[in-house]
């Protein structure tokens, strides 16, 4: 088990990823995105997630749809597992917490 916080910036135009928890039953991570970045499309499980400063996002889903959605600030939000990419096409900052289930 670890709660070791741990920084990861994997390049311009992806979110700044905080790994807050990990063990075998949740994964906790922070998510801060800029306007503009996106992140990778990549399989996740379900999960919860905390909008700490919300933002106009939009998904981008692997059959090639795209969504848009407003993230207030406070919300909490049931995400079941897929595989689409968050992004940030507001003028502010999202910053968001997630909770995924092992």
């Amino acid at each position: 088990m670890s709660s070791e916080r741990k920084l990861i910036r994997r390049g311009p135009g992806i979110p700044t990823v905080l790994s807050l928890l990990q063990n075998e039953r949740v994964d906790v991570v922070r998510m801060i995105s800029e306007p503009g970045d996106k992140g990778p499309g990549k399989p996740r499980t379900d999960r919860v997630l905390y909008v700490i400063n919300g933002a106009k996002v939009r998904f981008h889903y692997p059959d090639g749809r795209t969504e848009d959605a407003l993230w207030k600030t406070g919300d909490v939000i049931w995400a079941p597992a897929d595989a689409r990419s968050v992004e940030n096409i507001d003028n502010t900052e999202l910053d968001y917490i997630s909770m995924h289930l092992k």
